[in-house]
């Protein structure tokens, strides 16, 4: 007779949030409000579109309103020099990160503070360059590079956007 050795079988580890089972997990913690996982990743994925064109139309009718434009007038410079403000955000944070924070992780709420402080400053200091200049600093040097020739970047006299 053969003997059979004794081993342990390997039961499939639940989830530890880890790539897209992440992603995933959020949804299952409604099963404990007696939803069903599927009905909630349903209605999140249809929910997550509709929100989000909202905003969109939200944002949009706002500034046909002379209020809501005076409003997000401030946005138009921010707008206009994107590349800067993109690069500039990471370059900010990074910074931040490893010279204030000293690399240690953060909590959520440091975070956005931190996060709001760099728009709103982005937004102010966006402001003030557009004032003299026309394009901000790497949407110059893109279109320069695009166009092979240096392009003017000083605001024409006499036409200085506020």
């Amino acid at each position: 007779m053969a003997t059979v050795k004794n081993e342990t079988v390997m039961k499939r580890q639940p989830a530890t949030g880890t790539g897209r089972l992440q992603f995933l997990d959020q949804f299952r913690g409604f099963a404990l409000l007696g939803l069903p996982f599927v009905n909630v990743l349903a209605l999140w994925l249809i929910a997550t579109p509709i929100v989000s064109l909202f905003y969109l139309s939200s944002l949009l009718m706002l500034g046909h309103i002379r209020i809501g434009a005076k409003v997000l007038h401030p946005l138009q410079a921010y707008g206009r020099m994107a590349l800067t403000n993109y690069i500039g955000q990471t370059v900010f944070l990074v910074g931040i990160q490893r010279l204030i924070l000293n690399g240690s992780p953060s909590t959520y709420v440091v975070s956005t503070l931190v996060s709001l402080g760099i728009v709103v400053f982005q937004i102010i200091i966006s402001n003030l360059w557009m004032r003299w200049f026309q394009y901000g600093p790497l949407e110059w040097l893109w279109r320069c590079g695009t166009y092979w020739t240096l392009v003017p970047i000083r605001q024409k006299t006499g036409n200085p956007q506020a």
